[in-house]
């Protein structure tokens, strides 16, 4: 396999034809399972195709580190993300992080997260669960489920979670779509690293915003916990 062919696993865009993806991990499988890749514009990383040898990545903390680099990201956005934010990932979440510091951010959501909490959650995500069911009804016995109901169902109940407003959905799912896959959305003068700035701008803009609310009006939810936390 040539490295044209390989290359083709950072590019997200390739994803879209699943056949030519699929029929490259078998064939890494079959001859190399641990393999280099050589982007022009990601740093090399290497490529893991095997259940069992993933496996073992994930469950070694102690042997393999998820730091610096949790996810891929183009070279230039690296060197933007560490002059803005320290840090090659720029803003990072919990699956970014390894040890001492992943478990003290646990722990400020753990209590939060025990049985009895999330069972005072159940009548709501009924609820949700029921408005989705009449929606699929409405739709006269077909529907695009992805389109219609697997991307705001889920969506729904974490943002719920967290606290944020229904009215918002359509804001966090196209900003969130942006930040995963900003090379969709490349238009005429508009290049990858420019859409990707400008929604790390939104994200930033909306959530400083909904911090500052949490900390003046704290509720029941995660976005409160979290925007209030020591």
């Amino acid at each position: 396999m040539d490295a044209a062919e390989l290359v083709k696993l950072s590019d997200s865009i390739a994803y879209q034809n699943p056949d030519q993806i699929r029929a490259i991990l078998a064939e890494l499988r079959r001859t190399r399972p641990v393999c280099k890749i050589e982007p022009d514009d990601i740093r090399p990383y290497w490529a893991i195709t095997r259940y069992a040898d993933i496996k073992t990545i994930e469950t070694s903390p102690e042997l393999f580190s998820v730091e610096p680099r949790a996810n891929l990201i183009l070279e230039s956005l690296e060197q933007i993300n560490m002059e803005r934010y320290g840090d090659i990932m720029g803003v990072k979440t919990l699956v970014h992080m390894d040890g001492p510091r992943h478990l003290a951010l646990r722990k400020d959501t753990r209590d939060w997260f025990m049985p009895a909490n999330v069972a005072k959650l159940r009548d709501h995500i009924d609820l949700i669960a029921g408005q989705f069911i009449q929606t699929m009804k409405s739709k006269g016995g077909e529907c695009d489920f992805a389109a219609d109901i697997a991307f705001w169902y889920p969506l729904r109940i974490i943002l719920h979670i967290i606290g944020i407003p229904e009215a918002d959905d359509a804001k966090i799912l196209g900003l969130t779509q942006r930040l995963f896959a900003p090379e969709a959305y490349v238009e005429a003068g508009v290049n990858t690293t420019d859409i990707y700035l400008d929604t790390m701008n939104q994200m930033a803009e909306y959530f400083t915003a909904f911090i500052e609310q949490c900390r003046s009006n704290p509720k029941d939810d995660i976005g409160s916990l979290l925007s209030n936390a020591k």
